[in-house]
């Protein structure tokens, strides 16, 4: 009866101690939406828009022409942002006022039509190589919140498993055996 209330007390302790665990964890979870879905908009893939401007300037198309054509195409204020840019470089800004209100997601793209104009390197492989940089980035941040979720997730089974497991295993043998050795 006294391990069983010990275990029981051990098990109360542990849905204290666990965030996430007792009444919280019985309701479902849900996710918030992100802030582009709440705004009835589509969010703008910097890799994808990064390869669709490639792909364009591969075919030929100016870098303004293809930034206008690739932000009409995917909407939402990445294409917003696409389409901004395209109007004040074929107006005559400068590249830093043009991305001034460019998120760091779009960077590498950036990066990629500076270096292609002030070098005159071939601008459709720089595009791509800064588009497969974005995925890999994107892949990696994916990656290490999934490797901390793992440690997250483990933290709530040891608090609860393994007091239990002490509770109910490891006590009960040693009161057997220490028993005789008392004097009972």
């Amino acid at each position: 009866m006294a391990i069983a209330l010990a275990a029981a007390a051990l098990a109360a302790l542990a849905a204290l101690l666990v965030p996430g665990s007792g009444r919280a964890a019985a309701r479902p979870a849900t996710r918030r939406p992100r802030r582009a879905a709440r705004q009835g908009q589509q969010e703008s893939d910097p890799a994808l828009a990064t390869d669709l401007v490639a792909a364009a300037m591969l075919s030929g198309v100016p870098a303004t022409r293809a930034l206008d054509v690739v932000g009409a195409a995917l909407g939402g204020p990445g294409g917003a942002l696409l389409r901004e840019v395209a109007a004040l470089t074929s107006m005559g800004a400068d590249e830093a006022r043009a991305w001034a209100h460019a998120e760091p997601a779009w960077e590498p793209l950036r990066r990629a039509l500076s270096l292609a104009a002030s070098s005159g390197a071939p601008s459709a492989a720089l595009l791509r190589q800064a588009g497969a940089r974005v995925r890999a980035d994107r892949t990696a941040r994916r990656r290490a919140a999934a490797q901390r979720l793992e440690v997250l997730v483990l933290l709530p089974m040891g608090l609860c498993a393994l007091p239990a497991f002490a509770a109910l295993g490891v006590v009960p043998l040693v009161v057997a055996l220490a028993g005789p050795l008392v004097g009972r």
